[in-house]
């Protein structure tokens, strides 16, 4: 991940730090792959459109976005995710496994096949 220090505007406003799909990726710890699915759904924050092919998320939505779904999470009914909830260290981890199986199953369909 890049350095991390905010830029300050020429009127002494600090500039919301901006970050690029690897850079969310790896905040939210999701393979970049994961992030587009996620951005498919329409479950990320918007991105600021900076450029034609050019997308940016600003980071103190995304760490909103992230607490609200660590909020969530540990508020959920689901019985299979209260039951595994004290094995996971943080929210995310079970779509983090999702995402590492599911990847993991397409990487050995393409080895036997």
């Amino acid at each position: 991940m890049r350095n991390s220090t905010s830029l300050t505007a020429a009127t002494g406003d600090v500039l919301p730090q901006l970050l690029n799909v690897r850079d969310l990726a790896a905040r939210t710890r999701l393979s970049v792959a994961g992030v587009y699915k996620l951005i498919a759904k329409g479950e990320l924050p918007k991105p600021i459109k900076i450029g034609v092919r050019t997308s940016r998320w600003r980071a103190d939505e995304l760490a909103v976005w992230l607490e609200a779904r660590s909020r969530d999470a540990s508020a959920s009914p689901n019985p299979k995710a209260a039951k595994h909830a004290d094995e996971l260290t943080t929210p995310l981890e079970a779509e983090l496994r999702h995402v590492s199986a599911s990847a993991k199953r397409k990487a050995t369909r393409r080895v036997v096949a």
